[in-house]
């Protein structure tokens, strides 16, 4: 007879913050009179896991995996005790003592139902555990949302307010407890997933919901086996297969929705199969597990008003009078963009015996975006279009060793690729791509027209019309392969219709080398007759003409070719104002005199009388692009291999150990061009600099014969007739001594030879080996190794979580020097190269004695010893002295190899047992975080000419001598159990933060720069409020944060920027942008009547601070720094489902709503007003007719997107079976 007891057990659940992939079960076994039970077993069922009791009845289960178990205890004489469903989570013990009873009848059980206390003794920081069932039941459309559940989190999608660029590069802004954004460590079964070019995550990065088991979120007090992270930790626990065969699908659509859901567009498919591979027993165990999400949806939906041009309104009368600009012309709903991303992770876990556990795990992202720019709101086919490519490789090595010791050994291989452009196009078919059209004038009109294939580049010379069919910037001709091209190797021809081409017909020089080395070429010319080309007296060569050379591919990607930047055409000259008169002005030859010039008198005349209401919108000018490319072209890929070991031991009864190792290395390859267009363009390139003179390594031009004496050691005619130099070192089959010609004055004149300033590095030029391994690198390696040690010690009424972590990085590079061997990454020295062997010779000097001049008998001459005595005017000098001169020919920079930077990171916490229901915690830790190394490297492969860097527009340069940023926090609280289904905590913390990242300006001779370094500093202090409720049908959380968060600057780049801008820097701490006072986030998800599943989130957030824009009569000034608030953020979210059971497979519809208020809350606003629609009364003063004084349109102020989205209904479907 078996009997069933239900009931349930509060057990008290204990924190070891140290493992980030395992939890431990442990307890006491005694009878009903509280008499130790030793050599119970305790086991958990169907798996290896299992253990038994000692002398004073303890036990402990060491090593488990994330998840729940149920739990047997067995002892001869009594009732087996089972407890169900026993959560195991990352960084914690769970205690569970259990009574047995005596058993009066074979067989007899007691079932227990665990339940987690609510009041966790053990912990002694915060942190915020989703499970996999609460994220199934909650409104979620990726797990990246699950960071905007915990109150004090800040998501800042503002395009006024957030990081520049970081919408464009797909990165997000999460701030935690008024931190910068990038401070959170995010992992995935406890190894990092950061982008170690700008920190953070985004949306490359995103794993599927079945592929998340648990996610935890430690937002303060994390252990000493977290480092680089200043504000949180947050890590995703994978899934795996089970014993029983599992699928799951879900598929979530909008298209049944309101005509906002029809255009948003948004289709979701999730699967998930997973289950055990059927293998002997002997062999162990093997369990597989795939999962995949496919998301697609359009960018932004966006609502305009009704008040549109009229096509029909005869001389624009009413488009007059509404003051409308021509191309606003579709009211309501419109699409912009698009955001697609799929993933797959795929997971291998192997347990070959009872002791050994392994895990292999890969995970791929492919993400697609082309998001909303207002500039580009009427015409986007030149904006960029963002790929983010994530691939993750990952192995677990688990090996117990004892019941109370074991080792963890992790390996991972990330990569990131990105890529980032514009589209190659072209719109009108006739050979001339879109790009080029932008770029060449046609005639008089400054381009020529993408949309008409009657109208191509050409120029007037000389009264004849010559077809421009060559970029000179680019190297690319009409009908080559797409790309850049180097024409110094081109054979010469006659350019007969001057189109910069060779074209067939066209006579050409034929130049091979003959059977004597020598360089013959030959006159091609065309016949006519017959269509050939005939070479006269050719002897060798191939009566072909060879053309430039191929330098890059244009990249092929997603069924299209992409710009080079080279291509790049600047948007600016082709906005609406220019674009539209450019049409009316050149699309017809009325405005034009005789010479064939634009005539401006009669076009005035036509466009403001005789036509003056129908042309009513010229003059205005509101910066909408109709042309050219967008502002960032950029190809990356980053590789990061990290490995962490680490063993953990219950040393004592009452003290536990983990002793860990890291180590990461990266490859990162960055390269980016912001405004390729310009003259002189930002351009981030992590690979070493290269003197790009070709392979025989000589600038092309006209030398002296010192010059020449001076690089050679030799003077032209000697070097010449030296049979050494006579070589190919190129391979190009040119003999070197073709490219030298000597001239009567004794010059020498040196013509390029292959690869010479072909903007590549070919292999014989010389370059900066900034890496130091002799090897030319297009890319960075820094290296991190940490060392951490945690202990947890148990005393009455006490725990105690203590450790310290050494965080070491290397960034594996070269920095300017002082003489004295010191970096200096704020200033560069130069010295006197004498002997061009490219080291500064420091202690060489000039033996001549005390005058200095040699072979006079001078006193000290010969002596080997350096004579300096300025008193008496005695000194010999240094061969290579230390100069000032950078522009000297033998000026060299003085470097130094960056060494090993560390930091030490201290920590300790204690919970302090009040009741069996109520404790106190403290926790103190140091926290540090490495720069990111886009501020460390960039700008930093030109270090070896610091004029390269000095003549930028606004010259910024990257700084290897930097430190780890650092934030000291302390936090404290109570947390109380009320009854069973209730707990609260009041948790008050502090934060301060200094050493964070800036620029600083500095000035060398003339030139001005800017410098990456440590200075920044802030603080952050708050208080944390969580209500928390559990039941069988309803759980609950309310949390609410009151927070101040203060710092002279808000992000590492905001010095610089201030300096492009000309506003400037703060001096002393202000409230920051991403300051909320009052922040609340409710989770609630409940089981309702007829089997219905309702998940709810709601949010509130006090508005941002932001400098409001004063009028005092006409005069517009600036207020107090971030004095005002924008208004206040206030979301609800819900999701309803109706499982139905069918065998083994349960059927799930239901819909998600998302913003179920429909509250419309403002993303961007108005200064002068601070709401996001009206822009006030005197910014309204400039909407009228241009003859009027108007410089904008109604359509201007026209700005959804201000606004963020309405309510969104999407109808899904489930499908699990097991």
């Amino acid at each position: 007879m078996m009997k069933y007891i239900c009931i349930y057990l509060i057990f008290i659940a204990g924190s070891i913050t140290m493992a980030g992939t395992d939890g431990t079960i442990r307890g006491r076994v005694t009878n009903d009179k509280g008499e130790a039970l030793p050599g119970t077993q305790v086991y958990i069922p169907q798996t290896s896991y299992g253990t038994m009791t000692d002398g004073d009845g303890n036990y402990i289960l060491l090593n488990l995996p994330v998840g729940e178990y149920d739990l047997v205890f067995a002892m001869i004489g009594y009732k087996q005790h089972n407890v169900k469903n026993l959560s195991v989570v990352m960084d914690q013990t769970q205690w569970l003592n259990v009574k047995m009873q005596l058993e009066s009848i074979s067989g007899e059980e007691v079932v227990v139902e665990a339940q987690r206390d609510m009041v966790e003794h053990d912990v002694t920081g915060t942190k915020q555990t989703v499970s996999g069932e609460a994220i199934k039941s909650l409104p979620l459309k990726d797990v990246s949302e699950l960071y905007s559940l915990q109150s004090g989190v800040v998501k800042v999608e503002s395009r006024q307010q957030g990081i520049p660029g970081h919408e464009e590069r797909g990165l997000e802004e999460v701030h935690v407890r008024g931190g910068r954004s990038g401070e959170i460590a995010y992992m995935i079964d406890g190894m990092y997933i950061k982008n170690p070019v700008f920190g953070g995550i985004g949306n490359g990065t995103r794993l599927n919901l079945f592929a998340v088991k648990e996610f935890d979120f430690q937002p303060g007090g994390f252990s000493a086996e977290y480092g680089d992270a200043m504000s949180a930790v947050a890590n995703y626990h994978t899934a795996k297969g089970g014993d029983e065969f599992s699928l799951k699908f879900k598929y979530e659509t909008s298209a049944l929705g309101s005509d906002y859901d029809r255009k948003k567009a948004y289709n979701d498919y999730n699967f998930g199969l997973g289950g055990k591979v059927p293998i002997p027993e002997s062999a162990g165990k093997l369990y597989y597990w795939m999962s995949g999400q496919m998301t697609s949806a359009n960018y932004k939906v966006l609502e305009f008003d009704d008040n549109i041009f009229l096509e029909n309104d005869k001389g624009n009368s009413n488009n007059r009078d509404n003051l409308v600009q021509p191309f606003d012309s579709e009211a309501g709903f419109q699409v912009f963009g698009f955001e697609n991303v799929n993933d797959i992770f795929t997971k291998i876990t192997y347990n070959p015996t009872n002791k050994i556990r392994t895990n292999f795990s890969y995970w791929q992202v492919n993400a697609h975006r082309k998001r909303f720019d207002p500039t580009y709101q009427y015409w986007d086919e030149g904006q960029n279009e963002l790929f983010r490519d994530t691939k993750r490789f990952y192995f677990e090595f688990n090996h117990t060793l004892s019941p109370k010791t074991f080792y963890n050994l992790r390996l991972s291989r990330f990569q990131q690729d990105q890529f980032q452009g514009v589209r190659w196009a072209d719109s009108d078919g006739d050979g001339y791509p879109d790009w080029f059209e932008w770029k060449h004038a046609a005639g008089n009109r400054p381009y020529s027209d993408p949309y008409d294939a009657n109208v191509i580049p050409y120029e007037v010379d000389r009264g004849n019309i010559v077809y421009t069919k060559y970029d000179d910037k680019s190297g690319w001709y009409i009908g080559a392969k797409p790309g850049k091209y180097d024409w110094s190797t081109a054979e010469d021809w006659d350019d007969e219709n001057g189109d910069g081409i060779w074209e067939i017909g066209e006579s050409f020089s034929d130049c091979d080398l003959n059977s004597s080395g020598n360089l013959v070429c030959t006159d091609c010319h065309f016949n006519t007759e017959n269509g050939n080309y005939v070479c006269e007296g050719l002897t060798v060569g191939d009566s072909q003409w060879n053309g430039p050379t191929l330098l890059k591919e244009a990249t092929r990607r997603d069924g299209s070719t992409w710009l080079l930047p080279d291509m790049f055409v600047n948007y600016n000259q082709l906005n609406d104002r220019a674009y539209h008169q450019d049409q009316l002005m050149y699309d017809t030859y009325q405005f034009m005199d005789e010479g064939g010039n634009l005539d401006i008198e009669s076009f005035n005349d036509y466009v403001y009388n005789e036509n003056g209401d129908s042309l009513y919108y010229f003059g205005w000018n509101e910066f909408k692009a109709f042309g050219g490319s967008d502002y960032y072209y950029n190809e990356s890929t980053t590789y990061t291999n990290e490995l962490k070991f680490d063993i953990t031991s219950q040393i004592t009864n009452r003290w536990k150990a983990r002793l860990g190792l890291s180590l990461k290395s990266h490859l990162i390859e960055y390269y980016e061009v912001q405004a390729p267009y310009r003259s002189n363009p930002l351009t981030e390139d992590f690979s070493e600099d290269f003197k790009d003179f070709g392979r025989d390594r000589i600038l092309a031009k006209d030398y002296t014969a010192e010059e020449w004496y001076n690089i050679t050691g030799e003077y032209p005619e000697e070097w010449l007739n030296n049979s050494q130099n006579d070589l190919d070192s190129d391979n190009d089959g040119l003999s070197d001594n073709e490219l030298y010609q000597i001239r009567a004055s004794g010059n020498i004149l040196v013509f390029p030879d292959a690869g010479e300033n072909n903007g590549i590095w070919d292999y014989g030029e010389d370059y900066f080996d900034l890496n130091d391994n002799d090897n030319f690198d297009r890319g960075r390696q820094p290296e991190e190794i940490s060392f951490y040690l945690n202990n947890t010690i148990e005393v009455p009424w006490m725990v105690i979580n203590a450790g310290a972590r050494v965080d070491i990085v290397n960034y594996n590079t070269r920095m300017w020097s002082d003489p004295n061997g010191n970096i200096s990454p704020y200033t560069p020295y130069f010295y006197l190269d004498a002997d061009g062997d490219g080291k500064w010779d420091k202690g060489d000097y000039y033996d001549y004695g005390c005058d200095g001049a040699p072979n006079t008998g001078d006193p000290g001459e010969g002596d080997n010893t350096f004579n300096l005595d300025e008193s008496t005017g005695c000194f010999e000098n240094l061969r290579e002295p230390i100069i000032e001169d950078s522009y000297d020919p033998q000026a060299n920079v003085l470097f130094a190899n960056t060494s090993y930077l560390y930091k030490i990171s201290p920590r300790i916490g204690f919970s302090h047992v009040i009741t069996d229901k109520s404790n106190f915690t403290f926790n103190y830790g140091v926290y540090y975080q490495n720069p990111i190394y886009r501020n460390v490297f960039i700008n930093t492969g030109q270090l070896e000419d610091p004029n390269q860097i000095f003549e930028q527009s606004v010259p910024l340069v990257g700084n290897a001598g930097m430190t780890a940023s650092r934030s000291v926090i302390y936090e404290f609280g109570v947390n109380v159990q009320v009854g069973r289904n209730f707990a609260y905590s009041v948790i008050g913390w502090a934060k301060d933060m200094d050493q964070m990242l800036t620029t600083e300006r500095k000035n060398f001779g003339v030139y001005n720069y800017n410098v990456f370094r440590n200075y920044d500093y802030g603080s952050a202090k708050g208080i944390d409020l969580n209500l928390e409720q559990r039941g069988n049908f309803i759980n609950t959380m309310l949390q609410y944060t009151y927070s101040v968060a203060k710092a002279n600057r808000s992000y590492d780049w905001e010095a610089y920027s201030k300096v492009t801008t000309g506003e400037p820097a703060p001096t002393q701490e202000y409230l920051q942008s991403y300051d909320r006072t009052h922040d609340v986030a409710l989770t609630l998800y409940s089981i309702l009547p007829f089997g219905v599943r309702m998940g709810l989130t709601g949010f509130y957030q006090s508005g941002y601070p932001y400098t409001p824009i004063i009028y005092a009569g006409n005069q517009a000034e600036q207020g107090a720094k971030n004095s005002e608030r924008s208004p206040s953020y206030k979301d609800m979210n819900l999701t309803l489902s109706k499982y139905m059971s069918i065998g083994n497979t349960k059927l799930s519809l239901g819909a998600s709503i998302y913003n179920v208020l429909n509250i419309e809350n403002a993303l961007d606003i108005y200064y002068t007003t601070g709401d996001p629609l009206d822009p006030g009364p005197q910014s309204m003063e400039n909407v009228g007719l241009p003859t009027d004084g108007g410089t904008l349109s109604n359509s201007f102020y026209d700005t959804p997107w201000r606004l963020m989205p309405p309510r969104q209904i999407n109808f899904h479907v489930k499908l699990e079976f097991n």
